[in-house]
């Protein structure tokens, strides 16, 4: 099984060969998929990071008034 295996390899890299000798392009180099969920090493990350402290807001400081309106009451004893 091994012995088909590096024939087969050999078979292939002479056709490559052949081929860019004829002028075409080789075959191209194939990379693995680098997966994206890997974190980065950054050592100096908790050093710079500096956590916020979450603090509810008031809602009455995003309400916008845009009129005022006077109203007249009457008093009755």
């Amino acid at each position: 099984m091994a012995a088909l295996r590096a024939t087969q390899a050999e078979n292939q890299r002479l056709r490559d060969e052949s081929n860019r000798i004829t002028g075409e392009q080789g075959a191209p180099k194939v990379t693995p998929p680098t997966p994206r969920w890997l974190p980065a090493d950054h050592s100096s990350d908790q050093e710079r990071h500096k956590p916020k402290v979450w603090m509810k807001h008031r809602k009455i400081d995003h309400i916008r008034i845009d009129r005022e309106t006077v109203y007249n009451t009457i008093t009755r004893n």
